[in-house]
């Protein structure tokens, strides 16, 4: 990829919030509720917030993107801002004081010493021009990959989320090497702004360009808080009403309300991105087993009802959580088991020997056959050459963040994201940590709606669960 000219940052803290095409800033129960727009795509059910037309064509929406400093931010705040919007935000730098020991600590020598040791899938690309997400991966050990990004091939490697095992209940673990449990010590689970919400995983991040690499335009299927601690970021976005104008490899189904993007044949997946068959029988013998005496939903019985429950019917909801991993991991099959606790800790490279090589098996459904030069080109009859639906530039918001900053974004918003180095002191490239949630389907206002961010008990139970299971492993 040829080099680029990053525009200033787009959006300016204290800006005043833009209100959705709906004409109403205040989502609360209404994602549910609210009437179809005209022009809304068949089948595309987002009520969350919209770019607004009339954008600059290569820059996007300026202000769409808003900046509040970090030390300002609440989790109640962030809840009524961002998350129950369905609308990104920047917390700009410094960080959050429950993310400053990874910022301040996680040097190449710490990471060297703490987890140089474990086994990691890295993606190799053939050239400069190529993007991430769809290459090869090979097998190294953490320190190999880190001396390589000082290496004069540093810009054709790249570490994204590791393929994880599975963990005792049945679900992928939290999180896999690097991350080892000193490292995961160094990070809240979950960061207070999100407190609401339930952890699926957390992931590193890691690269050197430059001129800057391309991820490709893709979506996630999970919300996303993404901590950048070296280099820096473009994001270039489009809200999810826009999902099927973005031509995925995959055939869209439907979209949620809150944006999670189902695609077809992958079964009756809800707003929360759970499969709908399990969490009934789930609900039905936890109602059983409060029907036969428990009186206390948060006593042993019921926990180990949860977990065995879990278990039997996680495997098809194991395959729709891995799908966000396998499309930054190579989509390897997950090894069975996880690591010594409920949680998991485990990866899958663990498995497989040091210089081994795996093809992808294709382009992830949810990634866009948009390629990035064309949003580059700003040129859209270029690029509704190749998808003709797409809605044009003057619905991209763009937002650069810098190292320090951190970006959330909702599930089901796709983004094209270029990574760059930073300074001097940033010689080894781009870092970041990012966290992904399950989605909330439960958009009420303010703490009681925050309290109840899911219609159903299914993930906060789990991740409640795995939160106790974490601490009493030491983290």
């Amino acid at each position: 990829m040829g080099a680029k000219k990053h525009p200033k940052r787009s959006a300016r803290a204290g800006t005043k919030r833009n209100t959705t095409e709906q004409g109403t800033d205040d989502a609360g129960e209404g994602l549910k509720r609210s009437r179809r727009p005209q022009g809304r795509e068949r089948g595309n059910d987002y009520a969350g917030f919209r770019v607004p037309r009339g954008g600059p064509s290569r820059t996007g929406g300026s202000g769409v993107v808003e900046r509040v400093p970090a030390a300002t931010m609440t989790d109640v705040r962030m809840w009524d801002e961002a998350i129950r919007q369905r609308r990104p935000i920047v917390l700009a730098g410094p960080p959050p004081p429950d993310l400053a020991r990874a910022w301040e600590t996680w040097t190449d020598d710490r990471l060297s010493q703490v987890a140089g040791g474990c086994k990691v899938l890295v993606e190799r690309r053939s050239g400069a021009a190529d993007t991430f997400g769809r290459g090869n991966r090979e097998c190294m050990l953490f320190a190999d990959f880190l001396k390589a990004l000082r290496s004069p091939a540093a810009e054709q490697v790249y570490l994204t989320a590791q393929p994880r095992a599975v963990a005792r209940d049945g679900h992928p673990a939290i999180a896999a090497p690097p991350l080892t449990r000193e490292l995961l010590r160094d990070l809240p689970l979950p960061p207070a702004v999100m407190s609401g919400l339930a952890l699926q995983s957390v992931n590193v991040w890691m690269g050197s360009s430059r001129a800057g690499s391309s991820s490709g335009l893709h979506h996630d299927f999970h919300d996303n808080l993404y901590f950048l601690i070296r280099g820096k970021k473009r994001f270039r976005m489009f809200s999810p009403d826009k999902a099927r104008g973005m031509r995925t490899h995959g055939e869209i189904e439907r979209v949620h309300p809150n944006g999670r993007v189902v695609y077809r044949g992958g079964g009756d997946v809800r707003a929360d991105g759970a499969s709908a068959a399990e969490v009934a029988a789930w609900e039905r013998r936890r109602a059983a087993l409060a029907a036969a005496g428990s009186d206390d939903g948060d006593d042993d019985a019921l926990d180990d009802l949860l977990e065995a429950q879990l278990r039997d019917v996680a495997a098809g909801d194991f395959d729709d959580d891995y799908e966000e991993d396998s499309s930054d991991s190579g989509g390897d099959t997950p090894s069975s088991g996880g690591g010594d606790d409920g949680a998991g800790l485990d990866g899958v490279a663990a498995g497989i020997a040091v210089g081994e090589r795996r093809e992808d098996a294709g382009a992830p459904e949810h990634f866009s056959r948009i390629d990035s030069a064309l949003l580059d080109a700003g040129d859209d009859a270029a690029v509704r050459a190749v998808a003709p639906g797409f809605p044009g530039m003057e619905f991209c918001a763009e937002v650069e963040i810098e190292a320090g900053d951190v970006l959330y974004m909702p599930a089901g918003w796709f983004h094209e994201v270029t990574s760059t180095s930073g300074a001097a002191r940033d010689a080894a490239g781009h870092l970041a940590v990012n966290f992904w949630f399950h989605p909330p389907d439960s958009l009420a206002p303010g703490a009681s709606g925050m309290a109840a961010a899911y219609s159903s008990p299914y993930w906060p139970s789990l991740w409640e669960r795995r939160r106790r299971q974490l601490r009493e492993g030491g983290l």
